[in-house]
C-alpha cells in the first residue's frame, strides 16, 4: 500500500498491516477490509500512520536507525555449520515464546509479529551435493529440512521457473519471518525493567585496550593485539562521554 504524507510517498508492507485486515483485490475499487468489515480502506481514504526510525525537524525527515529494523527478519536453520544451526534453533524458540524471555508482569503480551513459513533453497546440478549434505547435517540435528526434484518444485510453486534448477530445499517448521524492530523495542523495555540505563547517542568512536601476556603466534607479535572495550559517544546535548563495556553489539 502506497501512501502520500505531503511531500513523502510512503510504502506500507504487508507485515505492518493488522493481521485482521485482507486486501479485496476483486472488488472495485479494490480496498483493504477488516473480517467484520466494519473498516474499509481504499484509494483517497486519509489513515493515521505512524512513521518509526525517522528524527523530524523544521529543515526535514532523517532516517537515525538501520533500515534492517525496518524491514521483517527471517529465521531458517538451512546452514552447513552445527554452531549456526543450533543458534538458530534456540533463536527460533526466543521468538515463539519472546513473552517467556523479555514479558514484564502487568504489561501487554508482546506481539513480534511472527509469521511461520519455510525457506526455500534452489541450487544448481554443481551445488546440489552440497546442499544435500547439508540438508543430512540439519536432519541429524532435529531440523525437518525437506528435498525437492525439479519437478516437485514445478508442481508445488507453477511460477517457478526451475530451467537449470536441480534441487530445491525447505524447512517444514521452526522457519519464519518476524517484526526485528518489535523484537528491539521489547528487548529495550525488558533491559530497562531489569535496571538497564539506555544512553541515547551517537557513535563517533571507539577506544582499543592492549592486552597483557596475550599471545596468538609467538611472543614477538604480542603487542599488536588489542581488544576493544569502549566506545565515545556524543550525546543530543552536545557532550561528548566514554562508555566502557564488555561486548558490543552494533545495528
Amino acid at each position: 500500500m502506497f501512501v502520500e504524507i505531503g511531500p513523502l510517498s510512503c510504502f506500507i508492507s504487508h507485515h505492518s498491516i493488522p493481521t485482521d485486515m485482507q486486501f479485496c483485490p476483486n472488488i472495485s475499487p479494490p480496498c483493504y477490509k477488516s473480517k467484520e468489515e466494519d473498516i474499509v480502506i481504499q484509494a483517497d481514504d486519509e489513515i493515521r500512520l505512524k512513521i518509526v526510525g525517522t528524527r523530524v525537524d523544521a529543515t526535514g525527515i532523517e532516517e537515525y536507525t538501520s533500515s534492517m529494523l525496518l524491514t521483517a527478519s527471517n529465521s531458517t536453520q538451512q546452514y552447513a555449520l552445527e554452531e549456526n544451526i543450533e543458534i538458530s534453533l534456540f533463536g527460533t524458540e526466543f521468538i515463539r515464546d519472546v513473552n517467556k524471555y523479555l514479558g514484564i508482569d502487568k504489561e501487554p503480551p508482546i506481539d513480534i509479529e511472527f509469521k511461520p513459513h519455510g525457506n526455500l533453497i534452489l541450487a544448481k546440478d554443481e551445488d546440489a551435493e552440497r546442499l544435500i549434505k547439508n540438508v543430512r547435517l540439519q536432519n541429524s540435528m532435529g531440523v525437518p529440512t525437506t528435498i525437492y526434484t525439479a519437478t516437485q518444485l514445478q508442481r508445488m510453486f507453477p511460477w517457478l521457473n526451475t530451467e537449470g534448477i536441480a534441487i530445491g530445499t525447505m524447512g517444514a517448521e521452526k522457519e519464519g519471518s518476524f517484526n526485528p524492530y518489535a523484537l528491539l523495542r521489547a528487548l529495550r523495555r525488558k533491559c530497562i525493567a531489569l535496571g538497564v540505563e539506555i544512553a541515547t547517542a551517537e557513535v563517533k568512536g571507539f577506544i582499543f585496550s592492549k592486552i597483557p601476556n596475550f599471545t596468538v603466534v609467538s611472543p614477538s607479535t604480542a603487542d599488536l593485539y588489542s581488544k576493544l572495550n569502549h566506545v565515545v559517544v556524543k550525546t543530543a546535548a552536545g557532550e561528548k562521554k566514554i562508555i566502557q563495556f564488555a561486548a558490543a553489539v552494533i545495528i
